[in-house]
């Protein structure tokens, strides 16, 4: 496994702990899961596809050359009422550790969520919001990891309404808003005194560009194999939050220029506005039921 290395020099033994990754079938997700199971751990596949993850599990011990600790959960992540479901009829006491990884970049044009929103806002943000609290209320006393981006943009006038209401909105807008909000979350998770960290993986080469156009994918995946790094290496981050010691607020990104890429380090987390925290929050809680 390429991040053996680092994994043996840095993080010790997870013998007896539980960890849950969400969209841990593909991507960054995957990875975290993988270098979690490496360390020992017991890990929960908490994903949509159940086949494909069994495959990806398999896999997995075939690599290792053993069986390893981990159980599937199915869910939609752009279902509110899936998630809280799915949450509440899990059956573990407790875990270390919570990753919200599940997210989308750039889905088919005009995409839409259960409620009519953007699906990238729907499963970025709202799902997001609808898991944490879910967790939380079951689960206080877990690390919960929320993965930002290098690529956010806070909304204009602290108003999330019109992103929302733009069913055919920009959709590289819509993801940048969503991890916005993904550090607003982040914030009122650590004012409400949860065990909140939060890291961006740079820039991965992952499947982000799997709905353009062919011959856009093909030029683009070059690009990304040549100047960023794999997801196996932007999981580190993920990985570092929940198995070391570090305060609450941690937060990791890539070492490299730019942040683009490179082993994980702790850096001071971006300044959330107190006024943008609300406006999420009573967004969340009070317009977003409207749509």
């Amino acid at each position: 496994m390429k991040s053996e290395r680092y994994l043996r020099k840095h993080v010790n033994s997870q013998e007896g702990k539980h960890f849950l990754v969400t969209g841990s079938s593909s991507g960054i997700g995957l990875e975290a899961a993988r270098s979690l199971l490496f360390l020992g751990a017991s890990v929960t596949f908490m994903v949509r596809n159940r086949e494909k993850t069994k495959g990806r599990i398999n896999a997995i011990e075939k690599e290792f050359g053993h069986p390893v600790d981990a159980k599937i959960v199915t869910y939609d992540q752009a279902d509110p009422d899936s998630i809280i479901a799915c949450i509440n009829a899990l059956e573990e006491k407790r875990f270390d550790g919570i990753v919200l990884s599940a997210g989308i970049y750039f889905p088919k044009k005009g995409s839409l969520g259960k409620q009519g929103v953007p699906i990238t806002l729907q499963v970025n943000a709202i799902g997001v919001q609808t898991g944490f609290d879910a967790f939380y209320k079951r689960y206080p006393d877990a690390k919960y990891i929320f993965i930002n981006s290098v690529a956010n943009k806070p909304p204009k006038n602290n108003d999330y309404t019109p992103y929302f209401r733009a069913a055919k909105g920009k959709r590289f807008e819509d993801y940048c808003i969503s991890k916005r909000i993904v550090m607003d979350i982040y914030a009122l998770a650590l004012k409400k005194g949860a065990s909140a960290y939060m890291t961006h993986p740079g820039v991965t080469k992952t499947n982000i560009i799997q709905n353009y156009a062919p011959l856009i994918k093909r030029l683009g995946n070059g690009f990304l194999y040549i100047f960023v790094h794999h997801a196996w290496k932007a999981a580190l981050g993920i990985v570092d939050l929940c198995c070391n010691d570090h305060e609450a607020g941690t937060y990791m990104v890539p070492r490299g220029p730019f942040h683009i890429s490179g082993y994980p380090k702790a850096e001071e987390a971006p300044r959330v506005p107190e006024e943008e925290m609300d406006a999420w929050e009573a967004f969340y809680l009070q317009d977003y039921l409207t749509f």
